[in-house]
C-alpha cells in the first residue's frame, strides 16, 4: 500500500485567491508574506487555500504592493486567531486607528514573542498591553499617534513579563514620560526607546517608592531624546520616594535608575532645582561608577548652559541649600524634615485595593489609583 504525503517547496504562492486584493507567499511552511493593494480596507487576514497552511505559519508579515505607500489593514485582524502559531506578527505601514484592543491576541498564548505595529495610525493602547501575552521579548509602536505611554497598576509592576528586552515608543506624541521601565524586575538588560516625542512632564502612575527596594534596579537602556523636557529636578526624588532625608539608599537606587536615561536634545535647565540629585552623585560618585567612568547614558545630559548636567556648579551653594522646592502634591518623602506635603504611604506592591489620584503641578505629575483588583 502507497503512502502519499502532500509534500510542500520551499516557497509556494498565490495561496489566498480568496482575497484577490491580496498576494501570499509562504516560505519554508513557516513564514507567511502578504502583499496587498490599497484598496480595499482589511479588517482580516487572507484565508490561506488549503486553510490548514495557517496552522504552521510562525512569522507573518503584511504589507501594500506599492512602494512607500501604506497597507490595507485598518483594525487588528478579527482573525488573528486562525493563525495560532505565530511567534512574529508584523503589521507595520499600514492603516491601524484608534485604540489598538491587545487582548485579541491572547489566543495566540504564549507563542507571540515579537510584535510590530509601527508606522500606523494608533492612538491608544488598552491595559492588557502587557498582559494577553506573556512570553513576549520585543514591542514595537514606533511612528504612531500615541499621546500616552503604555502603563501598569501596582499588582502587575511585581508580576512583570521577564521576557521583554525590547519597547519602541519612538516618534509619537507622547507628552508625559513615567519611569516604571527603569524600576519593574526582569533580570534581564531592557531598552526602551521614547525618543522623539512631545515629553514634557514627569509621572508616577504604578506608584513607586524607592524606599521599599531592596536592590537595584536591572541594566537599562531609556532613550528619552529628543524630546521637551526642561528639568532632571530633586522633585523626583520626592515623587518617586527617594529622599536622602529618610532613607540615603533609596536615593541612591532612583540614581542608579536614572543613570540610564538618555537625555540629550531636551533643554535641560540645570539650576537650584536639581542641587540635592547633582550634589549627592558628586558627594558619591565612587559609588556610580558608570556615572564615574562615562559610560553611563545620563553622563551625556547636557544643560541649555552648555555645561553636563551631572557636572553642574553651583557656584553660591548657600543659596541652593536654602533654596525651596516648587510646591507639588501627592509625594512619598520630603527633602524637608517634618513637611506636611508628604501625603502618600508607601504602596505594597500586592495591593487588594489600589488607590489613585492624578495632579500636576510645575511639569511634574504623581498618578495614583481606587479601584479593586
Amino acid at each position: 500500500m502507497l503512502l502519499f504525503d502532500t509534500i510542500y517547496s520551499a516557497t509556494i504562492t498565490n495561496i489566498c485567491p480568496d482575497t484577490p486584493s491580496c498576494n501570499c507567499t509562504l516560505t519554508d511552511n513557516t513564514n507567511l508574506n502578504i502583499i496587498c493593494s490599497s484598496t480595499p480596507s482589511l479588517t482580516q487576514l487572507p484565508t490561506l487555500s488549503p486553510n490548514t497552511l495557517q496552522a504552521n505559519v510562525k512569522e507573518l508579515h503584511l504589507i501594500s504592493s506599492i512602494t512607500y505607500t501604506r497597507g490595507p489593514l485598518i483594525t487588528l485582524p478579527t482573525n488573528i486567531c486562525s493563525y495560532p502559531s505565530l511567534d512574529t506578527l508584523d503589521l507595520s505601514s499600514n492603516n491601524i486607528s484608534g485604540l489598538l484592543n491587545t487582548s485579541e491576541l491572547a489566543c495566540l498564548g504564549s507563542n507571540l514573542i515579537h510584535v510590530d505595529f509601527s508606522y500606523n495610525n494608533i492612538n491608544d493602547i488598552d491595559l492588557n498591553f502587557f498582559k494577553a501575552n506573556r512570553q513576549l521579548k520585543t514591542i514595537n509602536l514606533s511612528q504612531n499617534n500615541l499621546t500616552s505611554m503604555p502603563l501598569i497598576d501596582g499588582e502587575y509592576f511585581v508580576d512583570f513579563p521577564s521576557t521583554i528586552i525590547s519597547m519602541n515608543f519612538s516618534f509619537n506624541q507622547i507628552v508625559s514620560v513615567d519611569f516604571w521601565p527603569l524600576f519593574v524586575t526582569t533580570g534581564n538588560t531592557m531598552t526602551i526607546d521614547m525618543s522623539n516625542n512631545l515629553i514634557e512632564n514627569y509621572t508616577n502612575t504604578v506608584p513607586i517608592s524607592l524606599e521599599q527596594f531592596t536592590k537595584t534596579s536591572d541594566p537599562r537602556y531609556f532613550y528619552l531624546n529628543n524630546n521637551r523636557l526642561n528639568r532632571l529636578s530633586d522633585l523626583l526624588l520626592e515623587q518617586y520616594g527617594a529622599c536622602s532625608t529618610t532613607n540615603s539608599i533609596s536615593a541612591a537606587y532612583f540614581i542608579v535608575g536614572i543613570s540610564n536615561v538618555l537625555l540629550t536634545n531636551n533643554t535641560l535647565i540645570c539650576d537650584c532645582e536639581s542641587y540635592n540629585l547633582i550634589t549627592y552623585i558628586n558627594d558619591g560618585i565612587n559609588d556610580f561608577p558608570e556615572i564615574n567612568n562615562g559610560t553611563a547614558l545620563l553622563t551625556q545630559a547636557i544643560c541649555s548652559s552648555g555645561q553636563k548636567y551631572i557636572s553642574t556648579s553651583f557656584t553660591d551653594s548657600n543659596n541652593c541649600e536654602n533654596y525651596t522646592l516648587p510646591n507639588i502634591t501627592d509625594i512619598f518623602c520630603s527633602l524637608y524634615v517634618n513637611d506636611s506635603r508628604v501625603t502618600l504611604a508607601p504602596p505594597t506592591y500586592w495591593p487588594t485595593t489600589i488607590t489613585t489620584t492624578t495632579t500636576t503641578t510645575n511639569a511634574y505629575e504623581t498618578n495614583s489609583t481606587t479601584g479593586t483588583n
